[in-house]
């Protein structure tokens, strides 16, 4: 599916040359994709949540 809107992408929208995408640290099946797919980390984000009692 990524793959196919990348190409989407491409097709419609020759200029482009940056895509930027965001997975969950954890999500290790998602970041292998990206990897297969040429894209490069670039960057990390967290949150952080205050639980109260």
């Amino acid at each position: 599916m990524k793959l196919a809107n990348l190409r989407g992408l491409q097709t419609e929208h020759p200029p482009v040359e940056r895509v930027m995408t965001f997975n969950a640290e954890e999500n290790e099946h998602m970041l292998s994709i990206n990897v297969q797919l040429c894209f490069k980390p670039a960057g990390y984000d967290g949150g952080w949540q205050k639980r109260t009692k």
